[in-house]
């Protein structure tokens, strides 16, 4: 739930697991429009970031791979995402083809777990704050047969405060944000609008 207008404007609240926060603009979190209530908390770093790390070091561009595979079952083509992209950008589509926050994740050991999407969540500045992990099966599809198939890694307290899953806008004088419930739901949105969306 998104507070859309009154003194909680831009705050939202997920139910399911009992967490909130504020829409950020631009990496910066939105001071509280409650004057009972104080500006959100920091981003705290914590020994959470190691394995956040770790993980990322794993992880290599989606292109070419299950994770490719994944999207293009849901209808998201990644070519297109990041053709559409490198062209507001004026970069060559591989550079945004490695650049984009979505990667893929082959099977690891020391993790016990298998192949996955990771969806980053990422500050203004690029910088990973966390990856949602979906598990993949042989063959592209989200792996339903595992007790857990969806996990977030996250590199401390408060990393929703500072960092999403965003992509940016690429339609000209729009400064829409559309605000998704999960990174596929994210990609749907932006393929079809070209607004700037991120999942909360």
């Amino acid at each position: 739930m998104v507070e859309l207008d009154g003194t909680k404007k831009g705050a939202w609240f997920d139910h399911a697991e009992n967490t909130g926060g504020w829409i950020i603009d631009d990496g910066t979190p939105q001071p509280a429009r409650d004057p009972i209530r104080q500006r959100p908390p920091r981003f705290v770093p914590d020994e959470r970031a190691e394995t956040l790390r770790y993980v990322l070091g794993k992880t290599r561009p989606a292109v070419g791979t299950l994770a490719e595979r994944y999207l293009a079952r849901r209808g998201l083509e990644l070519a297109a995402i990041a053709a559409r992209l490198a062209e507001v950008r004026q970069d060559p589509i591989s550079k945004v083809l490695q650049q984009l926050p979505i990667r893929f994740l082959p099977g690891d050991r020391a993790l016990d777990h298998p192949p996955a999407i990771a969806f980053l969540a990422q500050t203004a500045t690029g910088e990973a704050l966390a990856a949602q992990l979906v598990a993949l099966t042989d063959d592209g599809r989200k792996d339903t047969s595992r007790e857990v198939v969806k996990r977030t890694l996250v590199a401390g307290r408060n990393w929703h405060r500072v960092g999403a899953f965003t992509l940016p806008s690429v339609v000209r004088s729009q400064r829409t944000h559309l605000i998704a419930e999960g990174p596929e739901t994210a990609l749907s949105l932006w393929q079809t609008t070209g607004l700037r969306t991120s999942s909360a």
